[in-house]
């Protein structure tokens, strides 16, 4: 099992990104292939919702459904 830590900055690029941009198709990919396993940090969960609260809430419940769906481990 390979493990794949993501930082804020690819967490929110995942989130709000195009259909087609890396940052989706990586995080989409790597979140359905049997070998790796997506991990993150506490602190990178805690920039992605501060900085989602500030400059984009409307996207908070979005952000919800994608750490559940992903399966990233925190």
């Amino acid at each position: 099992m390979i493990a794949v830590f993501l930082d804020s900055n690819v967490l929110i690029s995942a989130l709000i990104g195009s259909t087609h941009s890396a940052p989706v198709v990586l995080v989409d990919w790597l979140a359905s292939s049997p070998v790796a396993t997506l991990i993150t940090g506490r602190c990178c969960i805690q920039e992605v919702e501060r900085n989602l609260a500030r400059k984009l809430p409307q996207a908070r419940p979005l952000w919800r459904q994608f750490v559940i769906a992903s399966g990233i481990r925190i």
